[in-house]
């Protein structure tokens, strides 16, 4: 499963269940690369 695919929300619940930092922070920077998208006005969809 490739994180860049994922809808926002998935990636949020993917983030509730990582078990390491490393995995949490890159989790955190999809996310917000994620928010840039959508405020960018280009939906949910990279």
């Amino acid at each position: 499963m490739n994180p860049g695919d994922l809808k926002f929300w998935q990636l949020i619940e993917l983030k509730k269940k990582a078990e390491t930092d490393d995995e949490r922070a890159e989790l955190d920077r999809l996310i917000e690369e994620r928010i840039r998208w959508v405020g960018s006005g280009q939906g949910d969809e990279p």
